[in-house]
């Protein structure tokens, strides 16, 4: 009943990819290119369950300790989304959550942030009552919310605000869209791109057929990485480590996909070319990056967990479980 509200919940940039470009714009580019930087960090939030509610908890990495941050019993933690650099964090919470006929509904759904100096959680804007929503943080680090409504006064319109806040909670711009279901159908949602080109220019991530390639953009070398039909979900580079990090999932055509696991993380040495690491089963596989660690999501539901590799040795540093279970963004739910 709930996958169809965490199918949009959860929803990662579809795969984009570029062109072949020629050496001489390679280089031309290169200068320009903004090389991403992983923060180190002493802490970091997730979401767990505390009470039968899911709730903002926070991570000490010196102590390996977990403990509740953040909770109300009347609301339910159902998107966090923590900055690229970990001293801020905006997060969705709603009084409740399903299906309503055909339709998900979140029900007084209110917007969060955690101010990284304070440790406070101050209330930003109150969202009402929702469909579904979406949201990410841009490469600028400004947090991107779109959310879908119904129009109070004709039920076959479903309103879409795009909202963009700073990282101190201020409202950049807020546009709407108004789409009528039976003429323009269910407004879809404009998702964040993969960064399929690593941020010195020089390699390039791609499908082709059924198996993922890497391509050096200087000397046009194509580089077979693993076979799968799977469809790429995450993708992340870093550069002074000589890694690339992603994860695949699931294309949805169950012919071809019943040869694998539904999902996978592979870590993937760009000067050895070969895979360092990897992970696969029923999971979402959902992670994020710090100087020092991988970090992410395995299992579902009661059963999921958070994993937390050391990227000097690709071993692992801890796990966290949660009674009830835990995530990055919210508690997975299994949509395969």
């Amino acid at each position: 009943m709930i996958k169809t509200l965490l199918s949009i919940l959860l929803v990662s940039a579809l795969f984009f990819s570029c062109g072949d470009k020629s050496d001489e714009h390679l280089f031309d580019f290169s200068k320009y290119v903004k090389k991403k930087k992983f923060t180190e960090t002493a802490l970091f939030y997730f979401v767990g369950i505390n009470e039968s509610n899911s709730s903002i908890y926070k991570y000490n990495v010196e102590k390996r300790k977990a403990s509740v941050f953040w909770y109300n019993r009347n609301q339910r933690v159902i998107d966090l989304a923590v900055a690229d650099d970990f001293k801020t964090a905006f997060f969705i919470a709603a009084h409740s959550f399903g299906m309503r006929g055909s339709f998900p509904f979140i029900d007084k759904a209110k917007l969060y942030r955690i101010d990284p100096e304070t440790r406070e959680v101050t209330m930003l804007k109150e969202l009402g009552n929702l469909i579904q929503l979406y949201a990410y943080w841009s490469e600028e680090g400004n947090y991107n919310l779109i959310i879908n409504s119904f129009d109070p006064k004709v039920n076959t319109y479903v309103i879409q605000n795009t909202l963009l806040y700073n990282k101190f909670g201020r409202l950049l711009s807020d546009h709407s869209e108004t789409s009528d279901l039976l003429i323009s159908g269910y407004p879809t949602f404009k998702l964040k791109e993969l960064q399929t080109t690593s941020y010195n220019n020089r390699y390039r991530i791609y499908t082709l057929s059924d198996s993922i390639f890497m391509r050096n953009l200087v000397s046009k070398e194509k580089i077979f990485i693993k076979e799968t039909n799977h469809r790429l979900n995450h993708v992340e580079w870093i550069s002074d480590k000589s890694l690339l990090v992603f994860s695949t999932i699931s294309s949805g055509n169950e012919e071809k996909d019943k040869t694998e696991d539904p999902a996978s993380l592979v870590i993937y040495d760009t000067l050895q070319k070969k895979i360092a690491k990897s992970f696969s089963g029923s999971s979402l596989y959902r992670f994020t990056i710090t100087s020092e660690f991988l970090i992410f999501d395995q299992g579902f539901e009661r059963n999921s967990k958070i994993k937390i590799i050391d990227l000097k040795n690709l071993n692992t540093f801890d796990a966290i479980n949660i009674k009830g279970g835990c995530g990055l963004r919210n508690i997975p739910l299994n949509p395969f």
